[in-house]
């Protein structure tokens, strides 16, 4: 796997945390924070719930989503 940077604090202390199918988990060590790495996109996630799913989120969040997506 390849190294990441945490998403919060930018930290380049992460280590690889779990594996699950094509998806790569991994902690940080100075926030402890547990994020994927490559985040995926809004399509690729979309793809991952049935169409009557319901996903609420305030714009602040999505721009935040954004943001890290396109990172």
């Amino acid at each position: 796997m390849p190294e990441a940077a945490c998403p919060i604090c930018h930290s380049t202390r992460t280590h690889p945390y779990a594996d699950k199918k094509e998806y790569h988990y991994y902690r940080c060590d100075n926030c402890t924070h547990v994020f994927l790495s490559p985040i995926p996109s809004g399509k690729q996630i979309a793809q991952l719930y049935h169409d009557d799913y319901l996903f609420v989120v305030n714009d602040k969040a999505l721009r935040r989503f954004e943001q890290l997506s396109h990172s």
